[in-house]
């Protein structure tokens, strides 16, 4: 039997919480005995970092389906490029000859396409959830789900946010919950020295709630609280101005000495030196940012929308509030500031579950058997060099 060859497709070549999923899963997929690689846009951060695992990848500029896509003068572009964008997806199938199309994310649905096209099967790893967003765009979003053999969402409510859209999916979407390596147990306590430090970790996105964290600071500020907040992550190129208005914002609070913006770093270290973290996102499928915070015995505060209930059990792995909720932000931060024992009991119990739920072992498996299960349901491997692309029967 010949190896399996997997087409990893991934939109961007970063290194937050997708994008690190996404290594896990070319990990896998190579320890058991399949020949993935990787298909990115352009080089950057994961690049590298695949460069040092000795994965394989190439740079392939297709188009990521965002809400502006689908707008009627972004579906005229599109539109115009599809026929270009399919011919270079069909290339690089051709290519690498691939057995199976892996795509990353709802957001290719080229590769899909292409998958169908070449009459091999295509395994779709979705992390989308956004409850309110219009369901005409979502359906126009999820709609090219229909051409995929299976579909992997990363919580539940990332399979609800999808199979609303298109019911006929659900039969073949399956939940898998992200995974990560645990590391070492060497966080100092939570509120072990004076001062608070907090932090928000993602994209600067609205959905993920940066500025209600920095309005619940100047909150804590006026209180008399001594405590600063690290907005750490940074935007998707063409969104600057996210960061320019939540900097204008911080500057017009009069926080600059309370609040940094540190951009893009590494998780561990800046949860090395966190106290508590916030997560009043808007909406989230299941994010990464938060299973390693339990990791880390980091205490958090969280919005209770998407897949974050299914992370946190409330006042017993952290505290969740409704979405919007500044003042119940503030209020549950407060209290964590005013009890360090209950702070630091709760770090320890996020810790015991993200070692038992979502440990990188476990992930790594579900993904295997996942495409594993799809390659025996597809016909026998072709001998190499045979391309379906051209030569289907």
């Amino acid at each position: 039997m010949t190896t399996p060859r997997i087409l990893v497709a991934h939109p961007f070549p970063d290194l937050y919480g997708a994008d690190r999923v996404l290594v896990d899963v070319v990990t896998a997929l190579r320890d058991a005995g399949m020949a993935p690689t990787v298909v990115l846009p352009e080089p950057g951060p994961m690049t590298a970092w695949l460069d040092e695992r000795d994965l394989p990848y190439r740079c392939v500029e297709t188009p990521v389906m965002r809400r502006a896509v689908l707008r009627p003068t972004g579906l005229l572009s599109l539109a115009r490029w599809t026929p270009r964008h399919l011919s270079r997806v069909a290339q690089t199938i051709a290519e690498l000859d691939a057995d199976l199309v892996y795509a990353n994310t709802i957001t290719l649905p080229y590769w899909v396409l292409g998958a169908r096209r070449a009459g091999i099967p295509a395994v779709v790893h979705t992390h989308e959830s956004d409850s309110r967003m219009n369901r005409v765009v979502s359906a126009g979003l999820v709609a090219p789900l229909l051409a995929a053999d299976r579909i992997i969402a990363v919580s539940n409510a990332a399979k609800e946010f999808i199979c609303r859209a298109i019911p006929r999916v659900r039969d073949r979407t399956i939940v898998v919950y992200n995974g990560l390596p645990v590391p070492s147990d060497d966080f100092p306590p939570a509120l072990a020295t004076s001062g608070a430090r907090l932090a928000v970790i993602g994209r600067l996105n609205p959905n993920k709630g940066q500025d209600l964290a920095i309005n619940a600071v100047a909150s804590l500020v006026r209180r008399g609280r001594n405590v600063r907040l690290e907005v750490a992550g940074d935007t998707f190129a063409g969104y600057e101005e996210v960061e320019r208005t939540l900097r204008d914002s911080v500057r017009d609070l009069g926080l600059e000495d309370n609040v940094s913006f540190p951009g893009f770093c590494d998780i561990w270290e800046l949860l090395h030196r966190t106290d508590i973290v916030l997560a009043p996102s808007r909406t989230d499928s299941l994010p990464l940012a938060i299973i390693q915070a339990m990791l880390a015995r980091r205490p958090i505060v969280a919005a209770a929308v998407g897949g974050i209930p299914e992370l946190i059990e409330d006042g017993v792995t952290g505290l969740l509030l409704p979405p919007e909720d500044v003042h119940g932000l503030i209020e549950r931060t407060e209290a964590l500031l005013d009890d360090p024992p209950r702070a630091q009991q709760l770090g320890e119990q996020a810790r015991a579950a993200a070692v038992d739920r979502f440990g990188s072992e476990r992930f790594q498996r579900q993904i295997v058997g996942v495409v594993e299960d799809v390659l025996r349901s597809a016909r026998r491997p072709r001998p190499i060099g045979e391309n379906r692309l051209f030569n289907r029967p």
